[in-house]
């Protein structure tokens, strides 16, 4: 039987590579096991070896192959539309093709994937309270159609809160008032519509 000890290497810099950190936790893991018996199969070594790069694979690919200045690399699917910060700075909403990603802006984690438009998402904001996102719906060959609608969510919980409709274009862009109680939307179709975001509050989907 052998016992293999996993060094003791813990909380590494965040904007280093994890692959460089895997790779050198394996190189002592391989030198312990050489001292520990050297008739050890090969094919435990390649197996051990898999598992370390699959896992830095899986994880580090916001590090890979970073340009100059740049600490971090975010994306899933393809992005169709702007990107926002929340008010605080701690999250990033990102709009796609299938729907809008939000991002813990410190540790690049995903959160969660909001999904409601039935077309890709072109426009999206945070509410200046950061309580709530809007989001506008775009057009793309490959859906067959139109989201014309803005949408509200829980920008905590990702709930739905509503779906406001009366463009008939797709929309464009989101852009609350700086004390969040009007939120404007424009659209292809040459107009921007004005919300009231307290009326939109007392009315509820059906």
């Amino acid at each position: 039987m052998f016992l293999i000890a996993f060094p003791n290497i813990t909380n590494p810099p965040f904007c280093a590579s994890r692959l460089e950190f895997w790779l050198g936790a394996y190189s002592q893991i391989k030198e312990d096991i050489k001292v520990r018996s050297a008739r050890l199969p090969n094919y435990i070594l390649r197996f051990i070896t898999i598992l370390f790069l699959q896992s830095a694979s899986a994880q580090d690919y916001t590090q890979w192959g970073l340009p100059s200045g740049a600490i971090a690399r975010l994306g899933k699917g393809s992005i169709s539309g702007n990107i926002a910060y929340s008010p605080d700075g701690s999250r990033l909403a990102v709009a796609c093709t299938s729907g809008i990603w939000l991002y813990d802006a410190e540790t690049c984690q995903e959160l969660s994937l909001i999904a409601g438009h039935t077309d890709e998402v072109s426009t999206v904001t945070f509410s200046p309270d950061g309580t709530m996102l809007a989001s506008g719906g775009g057009n793309s060959e490959a859906h067959g159609g139109f989201d014309n609608t803005v949408r509200l969510w829980d920008a905590l919980s990702a709930n739905p809160k509503r779906t406001l409709t009366g463009h008939r274009g797709y929309v464009t862009s989101v852009a609350f008032s700086p004390n969040g109680s009007v939120l404007a939307s424009a659209s292809n179709d040459g107009t921007v519509l004005l919300w009231s975001v307290n009326q939109i509050h007392l009315r509820k989907d059906k």
